[in-house]
């Protein structure tokens, strides 16, 4: 089994809501830390996936770890099978620890 996913009722659900991971640093010109992209779960109502983006909703490939550029190309693939089509929102510039 995938490390991004679990087994729900025949389905893979991701099984967190990360952005922590996402980049290979933290650094970040300032349009690329604005905005993010979020691919929500269609099953499980706080699940998803979360990537940084410009303010198009573009996603630089190269600034993600081979985790988050799998996790995103995963997300990409499985829209409307799993998850939401993409939204861009503008980041919090203080996010919650964790979102229950």
């Amino acid at each position: 089994m995938s490390k991004h996913a679990r087994l729900t009722s025949g389905r893979r659900t991701p099984l967190f809501n990360e952005v922590d991971l996402m980049t290979k640093n933290t650094t970040h010109g300032p349009e690329q830390s604005s905005h993010e992209l979020r691919f929500r779960s269609l099953f499980d109502a706080g699940r998803g996936y979360i990537f940084p983006c410009d303010a198009s909703g573009r996603v630089d490939l190269d600034k993600l770890s081979e985790r988050a550029r799998s996790n995103y190309l995963f997300a990409r693939a499985v829209v409307g099978q799993e998850l939401a089509v993409p939204e861009v929102h503008r980041r919090d510039p203080h996010p919650k620890e964790c979102m229950q």
